[in-house]
């Protein structure tokens, strides 16, 4: 019996488990269908990323910046 409801408790964390999944899925893809309806933003996420590591973390960092970026008009 109680190998029964342990394999019942599994099967219950494996469904939550991929419902989380799912959800975490959808909302990755809004995000990417965000960012690609702006030019720069996958370039200002990619800054908002690299701000967040250099506070958590001491360390230097090498970013190329494309150069269409520089001289943007």
């Amino acid at each position: 019996m109680s190998i029964e409801a342990e394999a019942i408790r599994e099967a219950k964390a494996q469904v939550i488990a991929s419902n989380g999944e799912k959800k975490a899925s959808r909302k990755l893809k809004k995000a990417a269908d965000v960012l690609s309806q702006t030019p720069m933003g996958m370039q200002l996420r990619c800054l908002q990323t690299l701000s967040q590591i250099a506070e958590e973390k001491s360390s230097t960092i090498i970013y190329p910046i494309p150069m269409n970026m520089l001289y943007a008009t």
